[in-house]
């Protein structure tokens, strides 16, 4: 993929960008495995070329724009210190339900093992209310307070042409990357006050209908808020298979007691296979961020010295 060697094709590729991960909102179900790390992508995606486009407009060394890049870049460091963590702990919930649907087998063979069944579901249940607890400490100990999570409807172009517009180009990718991450705090970690006030809040209906990122970010924010405010519950943490996965063990002990299993173990095993696929994708897109942002870090600091 080529990447932006102006302001211009930077904004071009901000808007195809928040354009895809709309369409794929559409298109899968609600904070969807696949959407989220869809997002995840398109985070890495947009400070990998944001630091690219700084080397191309050959900047002044120091200044505004090397305080306001590092700044982003601790944010987006910050970000990954409360997902990765947060994902890591699903890791228990699913890894203790693989030896389920072999239980539920051997207890149609058996019917006295039909309690090992039931005591298994059980346990799962209560790992996923410890893995919402752990989720829960995450926030309760401020972490999320270090990302920025505030909304801000704002944009004046007159106020951020500086440095050759990329001062605007910055504010523009913070924009985008605050939603960005407070989809997937929400999705991945925990639905917590500050995500909750950040989607409560609403931008003013002419900004849905704007060209460009401005427009497309109002969209995603008004479909994510649209979306909560249906939720039938109170959710903690929103990802879509989290959620399924407990569903079909329900479905599954209901199906034993039926001697309706086939179907049902076939459920279980889906939704919780997407879970963990996921978060292990997840995982590893964040392991990879992590080295990108010091790299990244490096090469402007680079460009400073050799200014």
């Amino acid at each position: 993929m080529s990447f932006p060697t102006t302001t211009d094709d930077f904004y071009e590729f901000l808007t195809k960008e928040l354009s895809n991960l709309d369409n794929l909102f559409i298109s899968e179900n609600f904070m969807s495995m696949k959407f989220l790390q869809q997002v995840m992508s398109t985070l890495r995606s947009l400070h990998s070329r944001l630091t690219l486009l700084a080397k191309n407009l050959y900047l002044p060394a120091g200044g505004k724009w090397v305080d306001e890049y590092m700044d982003e870049s601790s944010r987006l460091w910050e970000a990954c210190t409360v997902l990765k963590p947060g994902v890591s702990n699903m890791k228990r919930y699913y890894k203790y339900a693989d030896n389920i649907p072999t239980l539920v087998r051997n207890a149609v063979a058996n019917p006295e093992v039909s309690y090992q069944v039931r005591g298994a579901i059980e346990n799962c249940k209560t790992r996923m209310e410890r893995l919402t607890e752990r989720n829960e400490t995450i926030i309760a100990e401020g972490r999320v307070n270090g990302l920025g999570l505030n909304f801000d409807p704002k944009y004046n172009n007159d106020t951020f042409d500086g440095c050759t517009g990329f001062i605007g180009v910055l504010y523009a990718t913070k924009t985008a990357t605050t939603l960005l991450l407070a989809i997937l705090v929400s999705g991945l970690v925990y639905f917590c006050p500050e995500t909750k006030t950040y989607f409560e809040a609403k931008y003013d209906e002419h900004w849905v209908f704007e060209p460009g990122y401005m427009g497309l970010t109002a969209k995603l924010h008004g479909r994510m808020a649209d979306k909560i405010g249906m939720l039938e519950s109170e959710s903690d943490i929103l990802v879509d298979e989290l959620g399924k996965s407990m569903c079909s063990m329900d479905e599954l002990l209901r199906g034993i007691k039926r001697s309706l299993v086939d179907e049902k173990v076939e459920s279980v095993k889906s939704w919780f296979g997407m879970l963990k696929g996921g978060a292990e994708g997840i995982i590893e897109q964040i392991d990879d961020f992590f080295d990108e942002i010091v790299e990244f870090r490096k090469m402007v600091l680079g460009m400073c010295s050799h200014s």
